[in-house]
């Protein structure tokens, strides 16, 4: 059992990943934590930056560390585990 309810998001967001942006789906968010589908396989046991916006339309810029990535039905589906926050904007 999880710890902390998930929520289901479907929403467009941003990971950078060695010094480049990739394009990325955030499928669901705890406090802490997230599943995100990718046309490629994180790294596992790595560290990466998630940028989304959140329900104030503020760009949130989150260090989370990949914890597990699986392929399905023709996407990588990544768990994320959030570490802290690195920025906020507003938009």
């Amino acid at each position: 059992m999880r710890k902390f309810k998930r929520v289901d998001l479907h929403s467009p967001c941003v990971l950078l990943l060695n010094g480049k942006a990739v394009k990325s789906l955030m499928l669901n968010f705890s406090r802490m934590g997230a599943g995100i589908s990718t046309d490629f396989a994180l790294p596992q046991k790595k560290y990466v930056s998630l940028v989304y916006k959140n329900e104030k339309d503020e760009s949130i810029r989150m260090l989370a560390y990949v914890t597990h990535s699986s392929f399905i039905d023709g996407k990588y589906i990544s768990g994320l585990q959030f570490v802290g926050i690195e920025g906020r904007s507003a938009s």
